[in-house]
């Protein structure tokens, strides 16, 4: 009994608890994961809806064959041209509720590089406060990729469960209740039909953790170069003085 009361102290004395620097460190890599999630998240959705990716992939989904008018949308949606011009490439289809809710689209649309860029930014700041700690990729991928897959879980168990309500909940925080519920005879939902946002979802869901990925390792990249090189650097300066 004595042999083993020995061994169990010797074991709480090889594991202590962590010390405060070392829990602000984990809270760092956390937080950062969050970051490039939320940046992965943003630029996936980017890259979807770039006029140039969009050409590739929507007349292979075969969602409508009217495959120009979704591209001139798409290509509108990147522009800075009016509502008129739209309604005018597409041989006025739409109607007026549809040219304002791309115009509202597009509004946020734009916003969505800003915010991905500056996640980046905050990641790389609190990672390079991390810089010291080891594996500094993995750290903070695995934890960028627990993040999304938490969020896409619940947001995924919620979209089979309730596909409306999960469309609306996405909706109502940028537009508000009703100014994107169109009628269903609307031209920009056969061109965009439930379908096709389902397979974005999905299609998202993919590139986040990907992209963030991407991100961590060039952050992770970036911090050992620019470690390495200080320590160069305050090496040489020695040598100088030494000299």
């Amino acid at each position: 009994m004595e042999h083993l009361e020995e061994r169990g102290t010797d074991r709480n004395r090889s594991s202590p608890p962590l010390a405060p620097r070392a829990v602000g460190a984990q809270i760092r890599f956390w937080v950062a994961g969050l970051l490039l999630a939320v940046a992965g998240l943003a630029f996936s959705i980017v890259l979807l809806m770039s006029p140039a990716v969009f050409q590739m992939y929507y007349p292979r989904m075969k969602i409508a064959p009217e495959v120009g008018d979704a591209v001139r949308i798409v290509h509108w949606l990147s522009g800075d041209a009016d509502g008129s011009a739209l309604n005018f490439s597409l041989r006025r289809k739409i109607s007026a509720k549809e040219i304002n809710h791309f115009t509202e689209v597009r509004r946020l649309f734009r916003k969505f590089p800003l915010v991905g860029a500056a996640c980046l930014a905050a990641a790389l700041g609190l990672l390079v406060m991390n810089r010291s700690q080891d594996k500094l990729f993995q750290k903070v991928s695995w934890r960028a990729l627990g993040v999304w897959l938490l969020l896409a879980a619940v947001m995924g168990a919620f979209a089979v469960y309730d596909w409306p309500a999960f469309f609306a909940a996405i909706h109502y925080p940028f537009f508000g209740k009703t100014s994107w519920r169109l009628p269903d005879s609307c031209y920009s939902l056969h061109l965009f039909p439930t379908a096709f946002w389902k397979a974005m979802a999905g299609a998202v869901f993919v590139m986040t953790p990907s992209l963030a990925a991407c991100f961590s390792f060039v952050a992770a990249r970036l911090i050992r170069s620019a470690h390495f090189f200080a320590g160069s650097n305050r090496r040489s300066g020695r040598l100088v003085e030494r000299a």
